[in-house]
């Protein structure tokens, strides 16, 4: 890569420090961060589902990228040689290597793209970040429903699912896109019914959860096969389903279960096997911290609560009672601190991760928050209202809100997610077949882009 060579000329140049050369390297280091933030981002969905999201504020697959960049920062300024190895080498997280290549700097040649998953149109528009302009839309199957992209950004895989007169009359099917051609490759059938998919940190391995079909299907990145379905405890199919996959790579969870009771499955990667369930109240939505040692659950029966994990023990924590409901939640990238909304009071209330206490609620002066992202610096929340079609940005160093956002045209299914450098935040709204902009600098909503009829999934990417 130039980059590399530019890097290591870079390094090869550093003698002893001295106050200017600080400052220099500081600023330089600077650039090469923040353009290496991670490039593949989940959205967070609207009421006609709910799940958990490995993009937006959470952890993203490629969360090597800016460690290593901040690795290669204070090597540099100390005046060594081991940028090159943070930059160019398998980066670490958390004591744990990871494999996947890494995205290309964003730049003219290599334009940040947001791929828009439109659900009643069977396409996919990408829209190119910068210039907020639609690209030409890409054909898949039916029904789009949920994008990931590979931590390399190589790949875009894109979820659909086969409805007759509103029922699943065929198997679910994924189709993976190459983002340098934008071309969609032949498509992958998969099991039954399926809701949501992830990716590893890796990138080498899709799951795919099938409702219909009781089972969790593992795809091959390299070869882009199914793999044998993984088959999860009966009795627990109805209703939401959710998957996120640990930092660490080494484990799956998937949420089952919304009506009688629940399950969390955990799923060991290695191995492609299901390991013993843990079972829960009905539940529809839950995150992950950013190291990986507590899953948060939302559910409950005569009240809702958020039920901590203790992934280690395996074994569910006292649940933590939440006021005004609750309807999604997100942590932060420092693992400190998780934000669940409350519908039916308007707020947004902070959970301490380190007690497992909730805090006084944020009000947010707009009503029924659904689904919230965080920015990847962790210091701002953008919450949807339905009923308002607005977007609250809220400030996490303070804990108030913002005045709302409102956006143009109308609502009908909304996601949400963050661009991964943080600085546009884009809503769909089916209602209109457009996504908004945000601009999170200024939180100004720019003008409106067309994309397909009834956008319903976003997925970052560099082409």
């Amino acid at each position: 890569m130039d980059e590399m060579k530019e890097l290591k000329d870079f390094c090869d140049a550093v003698p002893s420090p001295d106050a200017q050369r600080l400052a220099t390297a500081r600023a330089r280091l600077s650039d090469a961060i923040a353009g290496s933030q991670t490039l593949a981002s989940r959205a967070r969905r609207g009421p006609r589902l709910a799940i958990a999201s490995w993009r937006g504020g959470r952890q993203w697959p490629g969360w090597m990228v800016p460690l290593a960049a901040a690795a290669a920062a204070a090597a540099v300024i100390a005046g060594t040689q081991t940028a090159v190895d943070a930059f160019g080498g398998h980066a670490t997280s958390r004591g744990q290597a990871q494999e996947a290549g890494q995205c290309p700097r964003p730049g003219p040649r290599h334009p940040l793209t947001a791929y828009v998953g439109n659900w009643a149109s069977d396409a996919v528009t990408p829209v190119d970040v910068t210039s907020g302009r639609a690209l030409p839309a890409i054909r898949v199957g039916q029904h789009p429903q949920d994008i990931v992209v590979t931590p390399d950004c190589k790949t875009v895989y894109v979820l659909q699912d086969t409805y007759t007169g509103g029922h699943v009359t065929g198997p679910s099917t994924v189709t993976p896109i190459q983002t340098a051609t934008d071309k969609a490759l032949p498509s992958i059938k998969v099991g039954s019914g399926a809701f949501v998919l992830a990716v590893t940190p890796n990138g080498r391995t899709v799951y795919v959860v099938n409702s219909s079909s009781n089972s969790v299907t593992p795809i091959d990145t390299a070869t882009n096969r199914a793999l044998p379905p993984i088959t999860l405890p009966r009795g627990q199919m109805r209703g939401t389903a959710a998957i996120v996959v640990a930092p660490d790579g080494k484990t799956a969870y998937v949420l089952r279960g919304r009506q009688a009771s629940a399950t969390v499955t955990p799923i060991d990667t290695a191995t492609n096997s299901a390991l013993p369930p843990i079972r829960l109240p009905p539940s529809y939505a839950m995150a992950v911290t950013p190291d990986g040692r507590t899953l948060y659950i939302i559910g409950g029966t005569t009240s809702v609560t958020v039920t901590p994990i203790d992934t280690a023990a395996h074994r569910a924590l006292p649940p933590i009672r939440m006021a005004g409901g609750a309807h999604d939640i997100a942590v932060t990238p420092d693992g400190r601190t998780a934000y669940v909304t409350n519908p039916s009071r308007g707020t947004v209330t902070p959970i301490d991760t380190a007690t497992n206490m909730a805090l006084p609620p944020i009000s947010l002066g707009a009503p029924y928050p659904s689904y919230l992202v965080i920015t990847p610096d962790g210091r701002t929340a953008y919450a949807i209202s339905w009923t308002q079609h607005t977007v609250t940005p809220v400030d996490l160093t303070t804990r108030r809100a913002l005045l709302p956002i409102r956006l143009a045209g109308r609502a009908g299914y909304q996601t949400v997610a963050v661009a991964p450098d943080g600085r546009t935040v884009y809503v769909t709204n089916s209602g209109s077949d457009t996504v908004t902009p945000i601009r999170t600098a200024t939180n100004t909503a720019l003008p409106s882009i067309k994309v397909g009829v009834s956008p319903q999934s976003i997925a970052f990417a560099i082409r």
